[in-house]
């Protein structure tokens, strides 16, 4: 990585946290959605995301209420006062609204967009891994932040630490692959396991592991070893949550099928999302300038498929941040330099 001058500070906080902050507050604070309601309350978020698939995304929720609940212990958020017309557009979304608990989505939505932010940033400062200008660092990462609150239409806990863990996960694998030391390969183990507890998505973080692997060295017994233990890792913890948490209606551990109805293109929500998806997969291979990386997002978007087909057939398709797992690890492994570990071992050294 270069070494740290006044160009690269004054990007990392441009990009890195000015930005975040003045997306997220324009998105929840000059827009008003109406896609998510009875959720703006303690009361009302518990109600539905302790229920059918939600109630398995346990991180995003457990840090999100202590956020909220650390917030409110001195009282002296509650004393903040919005105006009136402020507090009518919450109302209108959920009659039991409290405006302390709509700031929380606020700050987890800021907090860890500046983290991704900052990842982001870093990963591609890495010179033998990314051979990018500054200026394509720049548009990249600001697209990502403003593709993040684009689709933040759709209000939930865990999205933003979605993004957050995909890009941490990318990192320290690459990190790995690079260095090929065990701490690196800890990390990445534990970054999984806290990805699952927060969201079934962290799939794509595996994607990503053998998307890179299989474009680097092709069919080999040794890098598929090594992903033995991250895969486990995702699995046991996706079932144990399941058998942990249990179930108690059908379409609990999965959210129903909505296959039908996400293909209906007579349904408007369903058209639209059907475009976005075809602009998904569009963008990826037109953002990869080399046939060797177009080459990588095919790989990356075929190791993905089991989640990408998971969209329309158990998710909403016009929830189009559904995407955003796949876009981050795209839009990373198609300005990827795979040249520096086409020709290396697949080993680890201690």
């Amino acid at each position: 990585m270069k070494s740290i001058n006044r160009s690269t500070v004054l990007r990392y906080v441009i990009i890195g946290i000015l930005l975040p902050l003045f997306v997220q507050y324009i998105i929840f604070f000059r827009y008003t959605g109406n896609y998510m309601l009875d959720v703006y309350s303690e009361k009302g978020f518990k109600n539905f995301y302790n229920n059918d698939v939600f109630r398995y995304r346990v991180l995003g929720k457990a840090f999100f209420l202590k956020l909220y609940s650390k917030m409110t212990d001195g009282s002296k958020i509650k004393k903040t006062k919005g105006s009136s017309i402020y507090d009518k557009r919450l109302t209108a979304m959920d009659a039991e609204a409290d405006p302390a608990f709509y700031f929380t989505y606020f700050l987890v939505a800021t907090l860890f967009t500046i983290l991704t932010s900052f990842a982001l940033l870093y990963l591609f400062d890495s010179v033998s891994l990314f051979e990018m200008t500054v200026l394509r660092k720049i548009f990249i990462t600001t697209g990502i932040i403003f593709l993040t609150g684009f689709l933040e239409y759709v209000a939930t806990p865990y999205d933003n630490l979605t993004y957050f863990f995909i890009v941490v996960f990318c990192l320290l694998f690459l990190k790995f692959l690079q260095t090929k030391r065990w701490l690196y390969f800890v990390l990445l183990n534990l970054t999984i396991i806290l990805a699952a507890l927060n969201h079934e998505s962290a799939l794509v973080n595996l994607s990503f592991m053998a998307a890179v692997y299989y474009s680097s060295y092709g069919f080999q017994s040794r890098w598929i070893r090594l992903t033995i233990v991250p895969v486990l890792l995702y699995l046991l913890t996706w079932i144990g949550l399941r058998l942990f948490i249990g179930h108690s209606e059908a379409g609990a551990v999965t959210g129903g099928l909505k296959l039908f109805r996400n293909l209906n293109i007579l349904n408007i929500a369903s058209f639209m999302g059907i475009t976005f998806s075809i602009i998904v997969f569009y963008f990826l291979f037109k953002i990869a300038e080399l046939s060797d990386n177009k080459k990588n997002v095919l790989n990356f978007l075929v190791m993905a498929s089991p989640y990408i087909i998971m969209i329309p057939v158990i998710g909403l398709i016009v929830e189009a941040r559904l995407w955003m797992p796949v876009i981050i690890g795209g839009i990373i492994i198609s300005q990827l330099n795979l040249e520096t570990f086409k020709h290396r071992r697949v080993e680890v050294s201690k």
